[in-house]
Formats: structure tokens, sequence, C-alpha cells
């Protein structure tokens, strides 16, 4: 499986906090190993659109779509039940740096 990113996605990491950044990092090499890793607690999101929701940490999901052999990922964002632990992160917050997500692997 491969990892592959939207513009928007990459524009959402980008201004994520560096704390959120690292731990999408280490999520995203967790849901190349395992989709059923218990970290993630991946789920069904919209069936509709076949779209996957999964947890980068409490208070942040990403969501992605499984086509072939390749995660599509499409958002990173708050949790909609998580707005004390936002309001914590961004006091954190650090300039966006250079778009530059450190996993973009491909695991046979």
């Amino acid at each position: 499986m491969t990892l592959r990113f939207s513009k928007h996605f990459l524009r959402s990491y980008s201004k994520a906090p560096k704390v959120v950044r690292s731990a999408f990092d280490k999520q995203s090499l967790l849901l190349l190993q395992n989709l059923h890793h218990p970290s993630l607690r991946a789920k069904k999101y919209d069936e509709a659109r076949d779209l996957w929701q999964a947890r980068v940490n409490y208070a942040w999901r990403f969501y992605f779509r499984i086509v072939g052999d390749a995660y599509l990922l499409d958002e990173i964002r708050p949790s909609n039940n998580s707005e004390p632990a936002i309001q914590t992160l961004s006091r954190q917050h650090e300039p966006p740096a250079a778009v530059r997500p450190s996993v973009i692997l491909q695991i046979r």
C-alpha cells in the first residue's frame, strides 16, 4: 500500500500544530502496516463516498479513501468533540513550514 495526499490534505497538514503533524506521521506508518491497528480506530465514515476516518490523537482525525493499493488522504482536521483540546494545541502552533509530510512510503 502507498499513501497519496490531496492538495487539500497538504494545506490542512501544513496548518496543523507541530504536535499533530508528528502524531499523524506516526499514525500513517501504522496505517501502512495495518488498517485495523487499535491506535488508529479506523472506521468507515461515509459509505456513499467510500470515506474512512482514523484517529491522529484525541483531538484530531484524518479522512481517506482506499483505491486499489493506495490510501488517498483527503483531509486532516480537529474532531467535533475536542474544542478544549484544540485551544490547547493552537497555543503550541508554529508557523507552517514547507509542506513536506515526512511519511510517503510504500510497503509491499
